[in-house]
């Protein structure tokens, strides 16, 4: 679920100041590093399909782990960074999951049009940075609030209708018989549910359905997926372990890049505005974020700032990060 701006400002009151104090020995992420050379392995990372060593999942190694955040424009003291340290009541977070074979070209793969971006599970160790858990993985949004536990199971107890466990879904015939044509309100069950295990196995089958739901069959889906004709959410949901303030150091952070949409005629977020592009407005918050980001970090590490050209993506190609201008 996307995160409300009310929550955003909760969030950022509580650690803007641990990331001034509160500092670990020196780390740089890449001593070379700048917007260039975190946007080339950007594009690596969603052009590979190659998989991951030791069976791992396909996260571990390739694809793009994502989370979509609304930038605060009217108030210098928030800041994107503090939107790492959440509650412990949720005590986990929403991503999304992009691979350029995997990703649909029409809809919105990307709902809020800023965020940041994780570092792979499998470079977290030789980087010195927070091991995250991802706990499950849902095809489609699966519209959680709670916390690991109840995010991972079906979103609506009140719901009336059948619910299918994942255990009971082993193929993309199964969701297709079992949830996606089930008689009992199949597209809101197609919707938002269920959750498969982030394993190899259970994440592999999960983004099979993902793109036969997104690619191949959106008009099963659209009544709860689409605001539009053609602006639809079309993207997938990570569950992931969110890191306490006290024992993560902003050197320690995995996260490789803030980003930002541009060239997006299909983005609900807008469709208000009449723009399609990230405005110069979050653009400067975005790089005040960075700027702040290195200082609390004593400049050993820096965290660049990058775009994702959408009408790239929709067109197929796989080098859809650029480095951001600073407006």
């Amino acid at each position: 679920m996307i995160n409300s701006f009310n929550k955003y400002k909760f969030i950022v009151s509580s650690l803007f100041g641990l990331l001034i104090v509160v500092m670990s020995p020196a780390y740089a992420f890449d001593d070379n590093a700048n917007a260039k050379d975190v946007a080339d392995k950007l594009n690596e990372l969603y052009s590979r399909t190659k998989p991951c060593d030791n069976n791992e999942p396909a996260y571990y190694c390739s694809g793009i782990v994502i989370h979509g955040q609304e930038v605060p424009v009217k108030d210098d003291n928030d800041n994107l960074i503090s939107s790492w340290y959440l509650p412990t009541s949720r005590n986990v977070e929403s991503y999304s999951y992009l691979r350029a074979d995997i990703t649909p070209r029409s809809g919105e793969p990307i709902y809020i049009n800023t965020g940041f971006i994780l570092t792979p599970v499998d470079e977290l160790e030789a980087h010195k940075q927070f091991q995250y858990k991802v706990y499950c993985v849902y095809p489609v949004d699966g519209g959680t609030f709670g916390n690991a536990d109840t995010s991972c199971k079906f979103s609506d107890s009140n719901y009336a209708g059948v619910v299918v466990d994942s255990k009971d879904i082993r193929s993309v015939n199964d969701y297709i018989t079992k949830l996606l044509d089930n008689p009992t309100e199949p597209e809101w069950q197609a919707t938002m549910g269920p959750a498969f295990l982030a394993d190899k196995n259970g994440f592999d089958l999960a983004m099979q359905i993902h793109q036969y739901v997104f690619k191949d069959h959106l008009n099963k889906v659209s009544k709860h997926q689409c605001l539009s004709k053609t602006r639809c959410k079309v993207h997938n949901e990570l569950i992931i372990s969110t890191w306490e303030e006290s024992k993560v150091a902003p050197e320690q952070v995995p996260v490789m890049a803030f980003f930002a949409i541009i060239n997006d005629d299909q983005n609900p977020m807008f469709e208000r505005t009449g723009r399609t592009s990230t405005s110069d407005a979050e653009m400067k918050q975005l790089f005040k974020d960075a700027d702040d980001y290195a200082k609390a970090a004593h400049y050993s590490r820096s965290i660049p700032v990058v775009t994702i050209d959408m009408a790239k993506l929709r067109s197929g190609a796989r080098d859809i990060f650029e480095p951001a201008v600073r407006p």
